[in-house]
């Protein structure tokens, strides 16, 4: 049973990450990691005390370390892949009409570039959710039935009736 597992996992071997396809995906996995414990994080209720020192640190160092991740490693991953093992070069013509010649470099670019606005657009969305964290209203309890009051004290106070 461990021979045909291991026979099966065999593609997915860990030094097949290192080669180009598979940096790539890695790294897709850590993004999809790190967007998972911003949105854990997210749905925390807010503390009440300030943040400290070290927590405001830890906090810049992981989203350095995420914008490293997302705007470097991903769509450096993606250029290399495309270049060497998906050969999208110039000369490699993939749609070829008279008034436009669509090569492999544009495609490469193209996603490179959407791999970007994505990535952009997702960062303004967590900005978001991290300042709105915590501002949702309670939801008020029913209202209880109040007295009626029967009246007014001496001292100008409405009095409640007594059963």
């Amino acid at each position: 049973m461990v021979a045909v597992l291991a026979a099966s996992l065999a593609p997915f071997a860990l030094r097949n990450l290192s080669q180009e396809p598979g940096r790539f995906f890695l790294s897709l996995l850590m993004c999809a990691a790190a967007f998972a414990g911003f949105m854990w994080l997210v749905r925390r209720p807010k503390s009440e005390l300030p943040a400290t020192w070290a927590q405001s640190m830890l906090g810049a160092m992981a989203v350095f370390a995420l914008f490293l991740l997302v705007y470097g490693v991903v769509p450096h991953e993606w250029l290399t892949w495309a270049d060497s093992k998906l050969g999208l070069r110039e000369d490699k013509i993939l749609l070829d009409t008279k008034p436009i010649k669509f090569s492999g470099r544009a495609l490469r670019d193209i996603v490179a570039s959407t791999i970007y606005i994505v990535f952009l657009g997702m960062n303004t969305v967590m900005w978001i959710m991290w300042q709105k964290r915590g501002t949702a209203k309670p939801k008020a309890a029913p209202a209880a039935t109040k007295p009626e009051p029967a009246g007014t004290s001496a001292f100008s106070r409405p009095v409640t009736k007594k059963d």
